[in-house]
């Protein structure tokens, strides 16, 4: 369903030029018992080389903690928790850009105009003392910028 992706893609005179780097818009969504709750939002320093490590760094400074999880994980859907050691490597963006590698000029599209304030990227965080294994298909087709455009 490509209704997400254009309801996000860019016109022309919205697209950002990639050889410039800005700040990084998230919206932290805590995902809690099969369901996802709005905590906030955190501004990082570059839209590219934001790292899963420094949005913890700046969730914890930035937010209440009586609304996040004691032992938080930042969660991707049909991919699952990512650890952290992982967080110190996965740059945020182009972690994002990679998945929409693809024909689809709208996905890729779609890539350039999230993290912006209009389009901040959705952040996953869960309790990782209630992170359970999940059934994922086989031939799942979803992508991590279908999992950034759509609401919950």
């Amino acid at each position: 369903d490509n209704c997400a992706m254009k309801a996000i893609a860019p016109s022309s005179t919205e697209m950002p030029n990639l050889e410039e780097d800005g700040a990084l818009y998230c919206k932290i969504i805590l995902k809690k018992e099969g369901i996802f709750v709005n905590t906030g939002f955190v501004i990082l320093s570059s839209r590219w080389k934001s790292t899963f490590d420094d949005a913890r760094k700046t969730i914890m400074n930035d937010l209440d903690e009586e609304n996040l999880p004691n032992d938080m994980r930042f969660y991707v859907p049909k991919l699952g928790p990512v650890s952290i050691k992982q967080e110190k490597q996965l740059r945020i963006m182009p972690f994002l850009s990679s998945a929409a590698r693809t024909s689809d000029i709208m996905a890729r599209n779609a890539v350039l105009v999230l993290g912006t304030s209009r389009h901040p990227v959705r952040v996953i965080i869960q309790d990782a003392s209630l992170i359970k294994e999940e059934s994922i298909p086989l031939n799942s087709e979803e992508t991590a910028v279908e999992w950034s455009a759509t609401e919950p």
